[in-house]
């Protein structure tokens, strides 16, 4: 699966600039870890790269939760433990809702390095980042967040009941999880008015239907995720060079400018 916010500019541009301090033949490498001056440069730059790891990590597990709604291989040994594709489904399903939610807070993470904002982790909430000072200026990142708040706020409530109360189900989610069971349960099956090999395969058509129209569901609200994920890197971008660059004119000025020479 092509991981693709790894293409975008603040991507290409932190990750270029990352691996420059990881090499130990480099003369610079090795001064600037000794040096005072560069420190507040190499730890901004490692800051902002481990954000943008754990933002992109998360992405592409969204993306790989919606191939997986569909494509549960039942082996042996699940069959063996009663664990069918309807399970798989739900398994898959529960945490794309989950880990859909944590794309907030690891762009209020990303948000907190890139402007160096100083909050610890658990701090990095939107009523504290949101109200900081910066922003009274730069106002477009509040403007470009609050779209993606918006889209995800739709989810939060569903999300927060998977995690404190009851797995999740919709009306037609309900009478599948039913019908399974119906299936399963060899006891039930003389009170089935028709042949269980045709309801059977009645919940397989269904059933496999559902499963398909909620991948389409989830691959559309990937792809939404992911304009909106890409108008707040754009804007990042433009901050992270300003930041950057105002760390390497403050080293250029100090006496380890012989790096630069």
């Amino acid at each position: 699966m092509k991981r693709r916010l790894l293409e975008t500019t603040f991507y290409k541009e932190v990750f270029n600039d990352f691996p420059n301090l990881l090499d130990d033949t480099s003369e610079f490498v090795m001064k600037i870890r000794l040096s005072v001056s560069c420190s507040h440069y190499r730890k901004y730059v490692e800051s902002v790269t481990l954000s943008l790891i754990e933002l992109e990590y998360l992405f592409n597990q969204l993306e790989q939760a919606v191939v997986m709604l569909t494509e549960v291989c039942i082996t042996k040994k699940l069959k063996e433990n009663d664990i069918t594709k309807l399970d798989g489904f739900k398994y898959n399903l529960e945490n794309y809702l989950i880990r859909l939610i944590a794309i907030d807070d690891r762009i209020l993470y990303l948000i907190d390095k890139v402007y160096l904002l100083g909050n610890p982790d658990k701090n990095c909430k939107e009523y504290i980042i949101m109200k900081n000072e910066v922003f009274n200026d730069d106002k477009i990142i509040r403007v470009k967040y609050n779209k993606l708040k918006d889209l995800l706020v739709k989810y939060r409530k569903v999300r927060n009941s998977i995690i404190h109360q009851k797995s999740y189900v919709d009306d037609e989610l309900i009478i599948y999880n039913l019908q399974q069971e119906m299936i399963m349960n060899e006891e039930l099956h003389t009170s089935f008015e028709t042949d269980i090999g045709k309801f059977q395969k009645y919940f397989k058509k269904n059933s496999k239907e559902y499963m398909l129209d909620t991948e389409e569901k989830f691959k559309s609200i990937n792809e939404e995720l992911f304009i909106l994920i890409c108008e707040i890197l754009y804007e990042l971008n433009a901050r992270y060079l300003i930041e950057k660059n105002r760390f390497l004119d403050e080293i250029k000025n100090t006496d380890d400018s012989i790096f630069f020479s």
